[in-house]
């Protein structure tokens, strides 16, 4: 009874759904994570290379599948958000319906009004903000304008007081008739847009094509979210918040009706609904198949404690494990012979002596078939580590290097502004020094994607193993930290290892 119930409600507010759905639909993204040298009151304002790779693409991909209009501008200066945000309200008024303003990277507030920093900003002073920084409220009253009816702001970005010290701001009151305003945090405090891309940003794209959902409620999921992420792994909890002049509830994806007639009531018995949900839970929860052995050539044997294949990647034994792992990331001179066997081109730093490197920008289904490409051309099963394997082979230590904190010039890639880092990037495969198995990277260089789902709700996938483009702090590069990102994402920071599946593995 209780789910005919929840059935009935949905039907309830489908048809303000249904009506909106026919809207034009009208997106600006903007981020910034290159800020090219700005700076506020003296001091450098830091890059956020996530924002480029990863919450812009992933905004981007969502909405466009939303049947969003699609604007991407990626590190503005004033003048080019300015003009964008121009270009975007006559967008809005040559077909008003829906309008979307996304932004990640710096921002703060300052006088009751929320600022965005632009690329290259000088702002010596809060006298400066207004010259230097992007008024969000700008932005708004342009979507208000131009004669969209339903309006929706999502700012991935700080809050804190820009005049005051952190916390001592009230709710800046950025608002307009007929919007929606979502912020990442709590006025007066800091966001997270992280070196892998923001945690609000996920969460966002998570939920945001949940079908039936009004905005407002696929907003409350994502405030649970944020919350429970960020107490959990930052050790500080944020806050996410909205402020909405809706004069009806908003769906990104509503529940259609297929007639006009009222919905009946399901004609299967309540024996038959509990044996179809014990089916879907069967089939949301099956593992992924894994890549299975071939028979052409022998395995490595269990006893053997190193090889080497074709391509002169070398694999050592992980002890506790039925697999060896690879010393070195994937470099672009291995996956381009995978690219050229495929016959297809490949997107990558290779060239310019970036063959030793490892590869980047692939998505975790990328690395999937290149070792189930390896696996046919070898006759030998190779896929990607478990993370219990990742784990065993980086070892008990609290960090990939050893207990002590922060890295030394030996231990690793890590951020370019560390006493380790000597690349602006990333660094050719074994440059440091190896850990007591022989394996290299472990920590550092680029991050690395690893089998299996990062929770049970199989959204995201796992990364382990901070990047060089990862800041120095304890909490990111810890040997259990687990980054969790959406599989169909390309990082500029992530890569990957292969493991050779033992004989009896």
């Amino acid at each position: 009874m209780k789910l005919l119930l929840l059935l009935l409600s949905v039907y309830s507010v489908c048809s303000v759904g249904h009506t909106q759905d026919s809207l034009p639909r009208t997106a600006l993204l903007m981020g910034v994570g290159d800020y090219g040298g700005a700076k506020y009151k003296g001091q450098s304002i830091q890059n956020l290379p996530g924002i480029i790779t990863a919450d812009l693409p992933g905004m981007e991909a969502k909405l466009r599948t939303l049947g969003f209009d699609v604007t991407v501008v990626p590190n503005p200066t004033l003048s080019q958000a300015k003009t964008a945000v121009d270009a975007f309200s006559a967008r809005i008024k040559a077909r008003p319906g829906v309008s979307l303003f996304y932004f990640s990277g710096h921002g703060g507030e300052y006088e009751g009004k929320n600022f965005l920093i632009p690329r290259g900003a000088s702002i010596a002073s809060t006298a400066d903000l207004s010259d230097e920084a992007l008024s969000a409220q700008r932005v708004l009253n342009g979507m208000e304008e131009s004669g969209a009816q339903v309006n929706l702001v999502f700012l991935d970005c700080c809050r804190e007081d820009l005049g005051k010290s952190v916390g001592g701001a009230e709710m800046a009151p950025l608002k307009a008739k007929g919007s929606f305003i979502g912020f990442a945090t709590r006025s007066g405090d800091f966001a997270d847009p992280g070196e892998e891309g923001s945690p609000y940003t996920r969460f966002l794209l998570k939920h945001l094509d949940k079908p039936g959902l009004s905005v407002a409620d696929m907003y409350s999921l994502v405030i649970g979210e944020v919350k429970d992420f960020s107490k959990r792994v930052l050790g500080e909890e944020r806050r996410p918040g909205f402020y909405s002049e809706l004069d009806a509830p908003f769906y990104f994806v509503p529940v259609k009706l297929t007639s006009g007639s009222p919905p009946t009531a399901p004609t299967m018995s309540e024996a038959e609904i509990e044996k179809r949900a014990r089916e879907l839970a069967a089939i949301r929860n099956t593992p992924s198949p894994t890549i299975p052995a071939m028979p052409t050539t022998p395995q490595v044997p269990a006893s053997a404690k190193s090889f080497s294949n074709s391509l002169g990647m070398k694999f050592v034994l992980v002890p506790g494990t039925q697999v060896m792992m690879c010393v070195h990331e994937t470099r672009n001179v291995d996956y381009a012979a995978y690219a050229a066997a495929q016959d297809e081109g490949w997107r990558s730093e290779a060239g310019g002596g970036m063959e030793q490197h490892p590869v980047v920008n692939v998505r975790h289904g990328d690395a999937e078939a290149f070792c189930q490409w390896l696996s046919e051309k070898e006759g030998k099963t190779y896929r990607l580590p478990t993370e219990a394997e990742w784990s065993a082979a980086v070892g008990p230590t609290e960090f990939p290097w050893g207990n002590n904190f922060p890295p030394g010039p030996r231990d690793g890639n890590y951020s370019k502004d560390a006493v380790a880092g000597r690349y602006d990037g990333t660094a050719p495969v074994m440059s440091f020094r190896a850990n007591e198995l022989g394996i290299y990277d472990l920590g550092g260089n680029v991050s690395e994607w690893c089998q299996g789902w990062y929770d049970d709700a199989k959204t995201f996938q796992v990364l382990r193993g901070a990047s060089c483009y990862n800041r120095v702090d304890p909490k990111l590069l810890r040997s259990s930290f687990r980054n969790f990102v959406l599989p169909t994402t390309m990082y500029v920071s992530a890569g990957f290892r292969c493991v050779l599946v033992l004989a009896g593995g």
